[in-house]
């Protein structure tokens, strides 16, 4: 007899990527400068019952100063529920293929945990600002956006 599962995946990254994550106490985390978007209460409370519900964030991404290019919604949700540790990734350490894959991932899990498709735009508005520097020119985007 043969037993069938439904069974729904959580959106999430792959292994090579979250392996490149470091954790930060979110007091050592900063904004970029060109912060556009501001998220709303009613989003980052969306994002606090996202880290509750799902038992933490995905990873943030930064630049090599601390800099939050993308996640800055989900850090501000940690810091209200007194997170110790936020999980970030490097920018630099993300090839065009890890940072597709990045966005990709975090539409997919903002679809699946319900987030509107502005608070999505503006967690990140950087990162795709970053995204299409990469596609096109040269390799040296950290230069462009500095």
């Amino acid at each position: 007899m043969t037993s069938i599962t439904q069974r729904t995946d959580v959106p999430n990254l792959e292994d090579e990527i979250l392996a490149k994550t470091i954790w930060f106490d979110p007091d050592e985390l900063d904004y970029l400068p060109l912060e556009e978007r501001e998220h709303s209460d009613a989003e980052i409370d969306h994002f606090q019952r996202t880290i509750y519900d799902y038992n933490g964030a995905q990873p943030i991404v930064i630049d090599d100063e601390c800099n939050i290019v993308a996640g800055r919604g989900r850090v501000e949700a940690g810091r209200l529920l007194g997170v110790d540790e936020t999980p970030a990734i490097p920018l630099s350490s993300f090839s065009s293929d890890d940072l597709d894959h990045y966005i990709e991932t975090m539409i997919r899990f903002g679809a699946y945990v319900g987030w509107s498709a502005e608070m999505l735009e503006t967690d990140l508005q950087h990162l795709l600002v970053i995204e299409a520097l990469m596609k096109a020119g040269p390799d040296d985007t950290a230069a462009k956006i500095q």
